[in-house]
């Protein structure tokens, strides 16, 4: 890639990571972002008293992130352990009363879709083999009605909306598979934050990465050349242009990705995929108080079945006053 134009599409934590690496490698690179920073869903917010901050996207580190962990050892980012409990997940039970459990809807679940881990282990987790895909078509509610589940499995299972951003109803039965034959329940592995802020790796992938960035920068269209790529722009005062290179890395999600005209037009198959491939929905708020609320609890973060989702304390090594 030495003295290759290359444009990245997108300033999330995957074009920033590209950026960096590209230049490493000699290519000059311009990075676009229709954000007014750098980050995507990984932004700090220090608007709170006393000094503190939250996490307005992404959060949680886990130990199988091992990208993400190595960036953060290449800038000597520390990292702080929260949550060291887990997720407590709240549900009503089949009497109407709420229960408490840190592992009751997984176990259950595991139970539930047994017959289904079996496939998925004899197909070797394959996601080509048709057993593997037959379950991609299904979603988790169906299938718990199929295998006449309990109700109270079925109340469970709206639980676990806060990991997989999506109700019983709208995800594939395959991703609870997956997690299932991964090791089982997301509450219960060790979470970490980057101390200071998550943002604080963006901040040093910029600083690393000698690039030019167009922040503010509405990617329209691109086009493809025999020796070259042309990429059409609107930047943040509604002025349009083109930035030409010989490469483009695209990091953009197929949310944002499906709104670009792209010439040629890709393969059908991944036209078709960038249109319809659906995303959980989150709205994440940030509370501080003067209080600490969780003190004197040895739960620090809940999974409900209710329309509340999840909640955690996230003022563990931040000090009293807590977001």
């Amino acid at each position: 890639m030495n003295g290759a134009r290359v444009i990245v599409g997108g300033a999330g934590l995957a074009g920033l990571t590209a950026a960096y690496e590209l230049a490493r490698g000699g290519a000059a690179v311009t990075v676009l972002d229709a954000r007014e920073y750098a980050g995507g869903r990984v932004r700090t917010i220090r608007d709170f008293s006393a000094g503190q901050h939250a996490e307005r996207g992404g959060e949680f580190i886990e130990p199988d992130h091992k990208e993400l962990l190595a960036l953060c050892e290449t800038f000597e980012l520390r990292l702080a352990r929260v949550l060291r409990s887990g997720f407590t997940h709240r549900f009503r039970g089949a009497d109407g009363t709420y229960r408490l459990s840190r592992t009751a809807p997984w176990e259950a679940l595991t139970d539930a879709v047994a017959p289904l881990l079996r496939r998925y282990k004899l197909a070797g987790g394959d996601s080509s083999a048709d057993a593997v895909r037959e379950m991609a078509t299904l979603s988790l509610s169906e299938w718990l009605r199929q295998s006449n589940a309990p109700a109270d499995v079925q109340a469970m299972s709206k639980a676990l909306r806060g990991f997989f951003l999506a109700d019983p109803e709208e995800i594939s039965v395959l991703p609870v598979v997956e997690q299932i034959a991964r090791g089982g329940s997301p509450a219960q592995v060790e979470f970490f934050r980057i101390e200071g802020g998550n943002d604080r790796l963006a901040d040093a992938l910029v600083r690393a990465t000698p690039a030019r960035f167009l922040l503010g920068h509405v990617i329209r269209a691109v086009s493809h050349a025999v020796d070259r790529v042309t990429v059409t722009v609107t930047d943040n005062a509604g002025l349009t242009q083109q930035i030409e290179g010989d490469d483009l890395v695209m990091t953009l999600p197929a949310s944002t990705l499906r709104d670009i005209e792209i010439r040629p037009e890709l393969p059908d198959d991944q036209r078709q995929a960038i249109a319809k491939l659906p995303y959980g929905r989150s709205t994440k708020v940030l509370v501080q108080s003067s209080t600490g609320l969780f003190d004197h609890r040895h739960a620090r973060a809940f999974a409900t079945d209710n329309h509340l989702g999840a909640f955690w304390d996230a003022s563990e090594a931040l000090g009293r006053a807590a977001p």
